[in-house]
């Protein structure tokens, strides 16, 4: 759903935009919905979409730990630095990690040590309201070249999600 998000993401950021985030919640989809879409409903869409997998990527770590991170070593080295870092941060302050950087990584993490669900998905929650607060504020503050950037996807809609699906077909 995620690669359909991004294929048809200029169609879907002018036509519905909240369909778009539900598809894809990256950051920069979250500013383009957010001159469009109640703040509210925005939110809601938004945390509810992260906190969806989260219960059953808890699972996968209880069940295979951190074993499956070298995978990511493995296949894709950066990725696997990057989060390699997370997983140290996670080891000196869970808590503080599973809020700062909500999502996957630190589900598995999560579930790799037995923390409580009942402490994780607070803090995911949380973690994740206060991202898109941040990108609600953003996007007020950018609210002027957001709109154009809108008014330009707009008027050239097909062309750029011509161009948008031919690159995620490519990277697939």
């Amino acid at each position: 759903l995620e690669k359909v998000g991004d294929g048809f993401a200029p169609a879907l950021a002018v036509e519905a935009p909240l369909l778009l985030v539900a598809l894809q919640c990256e950051g920069r989809y979250i500013l383009l919905a957010s001159q469009t879409v109640p703040v509210l409903t925005l939110a809601v869409v938004v945390v509810l979409r992260e906190f969806v997998t989260t219960p059953l990527v808890y699972r996968l770590g209880q069940l295979h730990g951190t074993s499956m991170l070298g995978w990511f070593d493995r296949r894709m080295p950066r990725m696997g630095r990057i989060m390699r870092a997370v997983e140290r941060l996670f080891w000196r302050r869970r808590h503080l990690a599973v809020f700062l950087l909500p999502g996957g990584l630190t589900a598995v993490l999560a579930g790799s040590v037995g923390m409580s669900r009942a402490m994780l998905y607070p803090l995911t929650i949380a973690g994740e309201t206060l991202r898109v607060v941040l990108l609600l504020v953003l996007g007020a503050l950018a609210s002027a070249p957001l709109d154009h950037l809108l008014g330009a996807m707009g008027r050239y809609q097909w062309q750029f999600t011509a161009a948008t699906l031919g690159l995620t077909v490519v990277s697939l």
